[in-house]
């Protein structure tokens, strides 16, 4: 007779990191092409996003595979239900040379208005808050920024609702855990920078380039991750903390090169609101797996430097892009400090268009 015997606490934890840290695996495989020179750390970078943020912008020039990402994504993480995927045209060039194209380019948000918000209604039902549901906009415009993106765009545009007695009621609608609304955009040079923009989503520029197509993985049911993805996506800002506090206890002044790089923006006369450094902390605690494994590289110290490089150019960089003004002494003050250490933020840095400096 066979004796089944159940797993202990310690063995359930193990199984809880193995499966995560599978998935970026699975993600990286199904993204890149045969013998893809795709940087790994940039894909892993993009999951740690997903991680982070129900709204994310993808940016970079065209045929670099940003449509396939997600479709990689949503492999990667689906259940293989066409449902839990909603591709949408982002901006109705279709209506180019029509005598209306404006009421065209209206009818096309409102058809994506109610995907969306089908989706999110979908997502919200008790029995689906295990599944992954998927919005993509394509290939968008600086109007869809506004629109889907943007603060303010995204309180009113969606969330007029009619109640008996109370007329109109506009009113913002959280994302389920389990929604993201991804989009892409085809840009080489990204300068649609806003404050508005960056207090909600969060901007990748992608550059790397991966297979146009994603091929269909073969799955069995056994080799989906044990846990759903949003149990292991941290985006309350004070859990974000206490888990880097856990993780980073032994490291002598883990935030040290963010709180430089602040201090330095500040004496240049660029303050930065405080969402900007809660954002650096999601993510960089996004970059570890639930259970506290580093996802650009095992060692935490290393993991650690990794996770703010990217951070420090997708949050506290990208927000000093929405300044209308920075000086070129502040970016070479700036360049010279994160250069060596930091390369993809120096890099950013040095690519700052002449129109923002003086």
């Amino acid at each position: 007779m066979t004796v089944l015997k159940l797993p202990s606490k310690s063995s359930t934890v193990q199984l809880a990191t193995e499966d995560e840290l599978a998935l970026l695996k699975r993600f990286i495989g199904t993204a890149i092409a045969q013998d893809s020179d795709c940087d790994r750390q940039s894909l892993t970078h993009l999951l740690v996003t997903f991680k982070a943020h129900a709204s994310i912008l993808i940016a970079g020039p065209a045929k670099t595979g940003k449509i396939a990402l997600v479709r990689a994504f949503d492999q990667t993480l689906g259940d293989g239900s066409t449902n839990h995927l909603q591709m949408m045209v982002g901006h109705a060039r279709w209506a180019s040379g029509t005598r209306n194209i404006t009421k065209f380019v209206e009818l096309q948000s409102r058809f994506n208005d109610n995907q969306i918000l089908s989706l999110m209604e979908e997502a919200s039902r008790a029995e689906n808050h295990r599944h992954l549901f998927i919005a993509c906009l394509t290939r968008i415009t600086p109007f869809e920024i506004y629109r889907y993106l943007s603060a303010p765009g995204f309180q009113f545009w969606p969330w007029m609702t009619q109640q008996k007695g109370s007329g109109r009621d506009e009113r913002l609608l959280t994302f389920p855990l389990n929604f993201r609304l991804i989009s892409t955009m085809d840009t080489a040079h990204f300068q649609w920078w806003d404050r508005d923009l960056l207090a909600h989503t969060a901007v990748v520029q992608w550059t790397e380039g991966v297979a146009s197509t994603i091929p269909q993985p073969v799955l069995s049911a056994g080799s989906r991750p044990a846990v759903a993805f949003s149990d292991v996506c941290v985006r309350e800002t004070s859990a974000a903390y206490r888990k880097l506090t856990r993780l980073l206890r032994g490291i002598k002044e883990p935030f040290g090169p963010l709180m430089q790089v602040m201090k330095m923006m500040n004496d240049h006369g660029v303050h930065l609101p405080p969402l900007a450094v809660n954002q650096t902390v999601r993510y960089l605690a996004n970059a570890w797996s639930k259970d506290g494994k580093g996802l650009f590289v095992a060692s935490n110290k290393t993991n650690l430097r990794v996770g703010l490089d990217m951070a420090l150019m997708q949050y506290v960089l990208s927000w000093a892009m929405a300044i209308e003004r920075l000086s070129y002494e502040l970016q070479q003050h700036l360049t010279q400090l994160l250069d060596g250490r930091f390369p993809r933020a120096a890099d950013f840095t040095r690519r700052w268009p002449d129109s923002k400096l003086y």
